[in-house]
């Protein structure tokens, strides 16, 4: 039987690279566009549209692995629902953010224990399969601890954006605009991301205030003294709230700080400075994975 090339098809234009490039080398019949749909309003509807593109222009079906089955992303729970239903919003027990955890891993490895098992009884018959990812070169650890991992439990995972020359390296060489959002996001991630830095907050302040505060809902709801964010203060780390911030970011939109993640980390952290904020964290990509 043929083997499955699994494309980890999140809807940022790296993953779409790699759908391209897996169906160049080994035709459709053979690759899996597999996506977790992210709940209507927190996923920008532009990345919507250019999976859609990018599948039908490769004329395959997205398979997806949603929490719990839901079809309607209108139904799917956020990452700010699935952090107050388990009263925290720090990691799972398997270490990752629970978001994560819930909304993307777990559904993506009982799809693969579905489809393509390992188990000593059953690897005769399972269908083998190779996991690709679209991290770019630079992404070295980011890639060793994917592979672990997924060797871990049985499958190989590839690179082919860090590994390879592609043919194809933007998606306007096939007549295909990128998400919009890259216009102000750095990344295709969810609008209010927990891993995210103050800089991604700023913008989600400035453009979604609706997400913000339920940003702020769940750091007053959840156990402990969690909060998304950590400042240095008189030579210390420590926690400050969405609520804290609230009222500096306000007056940086009023002082004209502009909303959007393509600037200098050093640049935004020295305007940090200013309203009295040493950042430990500026911009972090959620680094979240299939």
């Amino acid at each position: 039987m043929e083997k499955k090339h699994i494309v980890c098809f999140s809807g940022g234009h790296s993953s779409a690279l790699v759908a391209i490039y897996c169906v160049d080398k080994f035709g459709k019949d053979n690759v899996i566009l597999l996506n977790h749909d992210i709940k209507t309003g927190m996923e920008d509807d532009d990345i919507k549209r250019f999976k859609k593109e990018v599948a039908d222009h490769l004329g395959l079906p997205i398979t997806y692995a949603n929490y719990k089955s839901i079809k309607n992303p209108d139904e799917l729970p956020d990452q700010f629902d699935v952090c107050m239903d388990n009263g925290t919003a720090i990691t799972s027990p398997t270490g990752h953010a629970l978001c994560t955890a819930f909304l993307k891993t777990i559904p993506f490895e009982d799809f693969l224990s579905l489809n393509f098992p390992t188990s000593d009884s059953l690897f005769d018959k399972a269908v083998p399969c190779i996991i690709y990812y679209g991290f770019d070169k630079g992404e070295e650890v980011r890639m060793v601890r994917r592979s672990s991992h997924l060797g871990a439990i049985g499958y190989k995972a590839d690179y082919p954006i860090a590994l390879r020359e592609l043919r194809i390296t933007d998606t306007n060489q096939i007549g295909i605009k990128k998400p919009n959002t890259y216009t102000l996001f750095k990344h295709a991630n969810c609008i209010g991301c927990l891993k995210a830095g103050l800089l991604h907050w700023y913008v989600t302040y400035c453009l979604r205030y609706d997400v913000y505060c339920k940003g702020i809902i769940l750091e007053e709801h959840v156990a402990g003294d969690y909060t998304i964010h950590r400042i240095t203060r008189d030579g210390l780390t420590v926690n400050i709230s969405l609520l804290e911030l609230k009222p500096i970011f306000e007056q940086m939109q009023k002082d004209g700080v502009e909303a959007t993640e393509h600037q200098s980390d050093k640049k935004f952290g020295r305007l940090l400075r200013k309203y009295q904020i040493e950042a430990v964290n500026i911009n972090k990509p959620c680094e979240c994975v299939l």
